[in-house]
């Protein structure tokens, strides 16, 4: 039996701990015996408790040489054949541990530190140690062909160290589920048609962009019913962007839903699905839109690009457009046949490219635990 030991600085909770928890289940449940380092915080753990073991290793800081000294004890008294982690300091600190430790290394790079949103002394601060791990890393996950491009160019890693697995969505999101009457009434949704989007409240997911596209829709536009925006996350921005929401006239119109951990369940409350974000490796968030079979207006960025295409799966826009944006969810609005085509069309995309199974089998194969189907993409 192959031990993996997985190791996230889950101190919050989105797309890399959700696709770890994935990533967590799914070996268990081909056989590995998993092992978690991360902190013991929830949602994260308890979605892994019931087939991995946890180990209480929080990384809270990029300047804690304890954090060294944790993961190394927790990989000698785990011996795992493999040690994956990911997030900047998940990954300085096991790529370290893994080189006191004599064992393998592999990170998942789903942003570099350069995309991060954070200021020039921090990120330069990420580069700087993301570097020296990226030393002792053996091998790099990443979730789309041009991040590979990025990290080959950037960072002068070797492209035959990196491996491109594409995201995915949860079973749960292809499920055929009517909406829940009772859920839409407690938000205030009944009888609206409803666009939805979901993430973290940070710059880089776009929010502001989004508020100022649906208070045009809502001036300009006229609508069968009244349009409401669902918005599904929490963050650091939530008191900013509801000022703006208030100050552009549409506070009454906007839910703001704060985290989630049952997401399928208030996404099918949508009609519609934007993602305005500026900067994305590959959005978690819109695979799981087309999952749901939601028609989608999204930012044009070169990892959405691999996910769908244009006019087909989607409708693009360029990032920080808001006028562009907001012209994309009239069409869909205003059109129902459009909806129809692009959210079949998204679904059957992505019930064909981006499910568990394809996922966990990709990672099977990069393991060396058996034969995949053809979902490890090695681009020379």
């Amino acid at each position: 039996m192959k031990k993996i030991l997985l190791v996230i600085e889950n101190s919050s909770y989105g797309g890399g701990e959700r696709s770890f928890a994935v990533l967590a289940g799914g070996m268990s449940s081909r056989g590995a015996e998993v092992h978690v380092a991360c902190s013991p915080a929830e949602p994260f753990s308890g979605e892994i408790s019931g087939h991995s073991v946890l180990h209480p290793a929080p990384m809270d800081s990029l300047a804690d040489p304890g954090a060294v000294s944790r993961l190394l004890a927790v990989i000698r008294s785990v011996g795992p054949d493999i040690v994956h982690s990911q997030g900047a300091r998940a990954d300085f600190y096991a790529a370290l541990a893994c080189r006191l430790a004599g064992v393998e290394h592999v990170s998942t790079v789903a942003m570099p530190v350069e995309g991060f949103d954070v200021g020039f002394v921090r990120r330069s601060v990420y580069r700087f140690f993301g570097a020296l791990g990226e030393r002792f890393t053996s091998r790099f996950i990443t979730v789309s062909r041009d991040l590979k491009k990025r990290l080959v160019a950037g960072h002068g890693i070797a492209p035959e160290k990196i491996t491109v697995i594409p995201n995915c969505a949860g079973g749960e999101f292809f499920a055929v589920r009517p909406r829940d009457g009772a859920l839409a009434a407690e938000l205030g949704l009944s009888g609206a048609m409803v666009i939805g989007a979901a993430g973290r409240l940070v710059w880089q997911k776009g929010f502001g962009v989004l508020l100022e596209s649906f208070a045009s829709l809502c001036r300009t536009g006229r609508h069968g019913r009244t349009l409401k925006l669902l918005i599904i996350g929490d963050g650091d921005l939530r008191g900013e962007l509801r000022a703006k929401a208030r100050g552009l006239g549409i506070g009454d119109r906007v839910v703001w839903a704060g985290f989630r951990a049952d997401m399928a369940r208030v996404m099918r409350l949508c009609d519609v699905f934007a993602m305005p974000s500026l900067r994305e490796g590959q959005p978690i968030t819109l695979i799981e839109a087309m999952a749901l079979g939601l028609p989608a207006a999204v930012s044009d960025l070169p990892g959405v690009r691999e996910t769908g295409s244009d006019g087909k799966d989607f409708l693009l826009s360029p990032p920080g457009d808001a006028a562009a944006l907001k012209e994309n969810l009239a069409r869909i609005v205003n059109d129902i046949p459009l909806a129809e085509s692009l959210g079949a069309a998204g679904r059957l995309r992505a019930s064909g490219s981006f499910t568990e199974e394809i996922f966990i089998s990709a990672h099977c194969e990069f393991y060396g635990l058996g034969p995949g189907p053809a979902a490890v993409e090695r681009l020379k």
